[in-house]
């Protein structure tokens, strides 16, 4: 068999697997054949190939579904994927479309920690910013922030809270009103309120199940991200967030570790 003829041998397999796991129930190799435009006997040879590898199985009224295999195989994956990779190549993205840096971070007691970060354009205050951020005065913090009880939040702007510009938010009752909007949008801001002159947009990151498990934020000068178009900006960074999402729920992620 020649090298074109196999990489097609092996694109027809993967193709097959991929129709078995789109299926919700075993199909046959008619119904295979038919579904990839094959003749039957070239379907059942690939068949035939595919469960000698354990890569499909075959039961008793002659129907193939996914191997198990794959239960060996996702629970090594599940192991070896962390939300920082899975994260990566979006933010990554990201990054190249706005030229503004950006970060994936999770909750850490009352502070959000910096796990992954891509450097933008220059900028000062962005080049000495801090891997540890408050939850009142950050784009990420305000997003854990709204998603805790009003109890908890109460309790948090009780404690002794920095006001690092005329900006920042120090009292519950001020937030709370914050909170129904990022609630609402899924998107968070912190207009000057950790530094002057600095902008940072916010996006949550959600499990398979639904749990808050990271945020992700963008942020630049005050005048570069409006001169480079601020609403855009802002989808693309809800477009990275629900991203992640997705994949980290494929990849069944309950947590950011």
């Amino acid at each position: 068999m020649s090298e074109s003829n196999q990489i097609n041998s092996i694109k027809r397999a993967f193709s097959v697997l991929e129709t078995l796991y789109k299926s919700s129930e075993p199909m046959g190799v008619s119904a295979l054949a038919a579904a990839h435009g094959l003749p039957k006997v070239t379907m059942f040879r690939i068949l035939a190939s595919l469960l000698e590898c354990d890569a499909v199985r075959k039961d008793e009224d002659g129907k193939y579904s996914l191997g198990m295999i794959y239960v060996r195989y996702g629970e090594r994956l599940r192991r070896d994927v962390s939300l920082n990779s899975i994260a990566e190549p979006i933010l990554r993205d990201l990054r190249d479309s706005t030229h503004e840096a950006v970060n994936l971070g999770i909750l850490y007691k009352d502070m959000v920690v910096n796990s992954f970060t891509l450097p933008g354009d220059s900028f000062l205050i962005t080049s000495r910013a801090l891997p540890l951020s408050p939850l009142h005065c950050s784009a990420m913090g305000k997003i854990f922030l709204s998603h805790m009880e009003d109890a908890e939040i109460e309790a948090y702007f009780r404690s002794d809270l920095t006001q690092r510009t005329v900006y920042t938010i120090t009292t519950a009752a001020v937030f709370l009103k914050e909170k129904a909007e990022i609630l609402s949008t899924h998107v968070s801001f912190d207009r000057e309120e950790y530094e002057y002159g600095m902008f940072c947009i916010g996006a949550p990151v959600y499990s398979y199940n639904g749990t808050l498990i990271a945020a992700i934020s963008l942020s630049g000068p005050t005048s570069r991200l409006k001169y480079r178009g601020l609403d855009h900006i802002v989808q693309l960074v809800s477009a990275a967030a629900k991203a992640i999402s997705q994949a980290a729920s494929e990849a069944r992620l309950s947590s950011a570790n």
